[in-house]
């Protein structure tokens, strides 16, 4: 089983409305729809978070579980009400991630369960712009195949990464970001793997 994350909980990544504790933040973030739940446990533990992180944000209703979301059935257990006043000065400061040196291990497995294109589409309708279809089609393309490639091949490693590509609402911001992620892979995969990624995700954008 894995999760993804609701419209709410896309929302709250961007408002910060629920004022999360830092580390339950960071595991809201690190939900993408394509780590597994055992995955998802490690970045618990690696990030100090508490051990019922996952539970906490499914009652909040900020996450579901990825059949949820792909049979139509209700993606929470419930949902907690928002605070009254919302706190969008809070930055998420970098020592709340430990970030491994560059030659570190990633911590997390390359095995990943790879959610059904029905869960990745329902997750991001919340925030692609208003466009033609064919550019919204274009937009979930290039943030799955990057926010997947966080998920699969950089670990812990690709936080801020993530956190960058969440906020993109359209291709031309998540083409801004694709050098970033560029630089990543070649370190984590190396060049080969890299140039191949890079044509397998550009081509269906460009054409």
């Amino acid at each position: 089983m894995g999760f993804a994350k609701t419209e709410a909980g896309r929302q709250e990544i961007e408002a910060r409305t629920r004022r999360l504790p830092t580390a339950l933040r960071s595991i809201l973030l690190m939900v993408d729809g394509q780590r597994s739940d055992a995955e998802l446990r490690s970045l618990i533990e690696g990030l100090k978070a508490p051990p019922d992180a996952l539970e906490q944000l499914l009652d909040m209703g900020l996450i579901a579980d990825t059949w949820n979301l792909a049979t139509g059935k209700p993606v929470a257990r419930a949902t907690a009400s928002a605070p009254a006043s919302a706190d969008l000065a809070a930055a998420l400061p970098a020592a709340a991630v430990a970030s491994p040196s560059a030659d570190a291990p990633v911590a997390v497995s390359d095995a990943v369960a790879v959610a059904a294109p029905a869960v990745q589409a329902v997750a991001r309708t919340s925030t692609v712009p208003a466009a033609t279809p064919d550019a919204a089609g274009e937009y979930r393309w290039l943030y799955d195949r990057m926010s997947g490639a966080v998920g699969r091949y950089l670990g812990l490693k690709g936080y801020f990464l993530q956190l960058k590509v969440e906020r993109c609402t359209d291709v031309a911001s998540l083409q801004l970001v694709l050098p970033d992620l560029e630089i990543a892979l070649r370190k984590a995969r190396g060049d080969a793997f890299t140039e191949q990624w890079l044509e397998e995700t550009r081509q269906p954008v460009s054409s």
